[in-house]
């Protein structure tokens, strides 16, 4: 990639990296108030 940003709709594949994400601020208790991690079942 040149410097040049993507922004798209979310897909269905992005849903591991989305849920890790997530998961890292309710680790770090910085960016949600939910206690447990979430997972994709």
């Amino acid at each position: 990639m040149s410097g040049m940003l993507e922004i798209r709709a979310a897909r269905e594949d992005d849903l591991p990296a989305i849920c890790a994400i997530y998961n890292e601020g309710i680790e770090d208790r910085i960016a949600t108030l939910d206690e447990e991690a979430k997972s994709l079942d």
